[in-house]
């Protein structure tokens, strides 16, 4: 091969080496800018999630606040509203949030606390010699006491005849007042009367064991009376104990109506609080268990001004 051949031929080697080596940087290049940019685009991906994840934390403890404000619980308010300040200080509900806890820690200082009711047992009329009397007597006035519901004294007298007559044995006496506190409790809750039912089933609960239905106005009547003493004061909590009472016995007395009721009556205050959308969304759940045409109309205001920012126009 001659010697101009030879030079051809490392030339043209060099030219392929070199174009494959161009074609390499190119390619490297491409791959390059396509990892930065995938990497930048994973950036802004994780930015925007964490930016959500915020805002999502900042609207939950709003909501929160507002349910320990109602609640009374001002220092856990505070404390969620320190958060939402140093997190997001230009948060558009702040400013309305801080003066909602002022007007009710205002409020909560010029109010005197309510004590809680207590059903205290009644007293026993005193029997004038009962320890003196005959078995054949104590259980004629035992049996009297427990036809006149005379709790007390149905006690009493019980006791009395058990320490002088042990032979009488549990059956006769002690049994004897446990199934009419057991009866007269069961039939005075279904009769809603709920304090004085409890009364009873919980006398008799410390006398002995409660059947199943015993056990269940127990139960029924306690969510009951809760949700009646959160009831004005408290709409979550007394939303929660109607709930649970409508979870195990949805047709108990009107347990539907007052959860639905209760469901409006948080949506309307939820309202005064601007908060449109928890204040539809309780309202749907009110719709739920019972429809009300008011109601659907608050519901359609409030859905546009959630999803929409309408301002709801304020019902008649």
């Amino acid at each position: 091969m001659s010697s101009s051949e030879n030079k051809k031929r490392t030339s043209l080697l060099n030219s392929g080496f070199f174009a494959v080596a161009m074609i390499t940087c190119l390619l490297l290049s491409i791959i390059s800018v396509a990892v930065a940019a995938g990497y930048r685009a994973g950036q802004e991906d994780q930015t925007a999630l964490a930016a959500q994840a915020i805002s999502d934390e900042i609207e939950s403890q709003y909501r929160h606040a507002l349910t320990d404000i109602v609640s009374g619980n001002f220092a856990q308010a505070q404390t969620r509203i320190q958060y939402i300040e140093n997190t997001a200080p230009d948060y558009i509900r702040l400013p309305s949030l801080k003066t909602k806890l002022r007007e009710e820690q205002a409020k909560s200082e010029d109010v005197a606390p309510i004590a809680t009711p207590v059903f205290s047992q009644p007293t026993a009329t005193p029997i004038a010699n009962v320890d003196k009397l005959s078995r054949a007597d104590l259980e004629a006035q035992l049996n009297t006491a427990i036809a006149n519901s005379d709790w007390a004294n149905m006690i009493e007298l019980a006791g009395q005849l058990r320490r002088n007559y042990p032979e009488a044995g549990e059956f006769d006496a002690d049994s004897a007042v446990y199934r009419a506190l057991r009866d007269q409790g069961v039939a005075e809750v279904d009769g809603g009367l709920f304090e004085v039912g409890l009364f009873h089933l919980r006398q008799a609960q410390e006398m002995g064991y409660l059947d199943a239905e015993a056990s269940q106005r127990l139960q029924w009547a306690s969510l009951y009376t809760e949700g009646q003493t959160y009831w004005d004061k408290d709409w979550t909590r007394s939303i929660e104990a109607y709930y649970t009472l409508y979870q195990i016995a949805p047709y108990f007395l009107d347990t539907a109506t007052k959860l639905s009721s209760a469901y409006a009556n948080w949506g309307a205050q939820l309202v005064g609080y601007g908060d449109y959308c928890g204040a539809n969304q309780n309202y749907l759940a009110a719709l739920e268990f019972q429809e009300n045409a008011e109601w659907r109309a608050e519901q359609v205001a409030l859905e546009a001004a959630c999803t929409q920012g309408i301002q709801p126009t304020p019902s008649a």
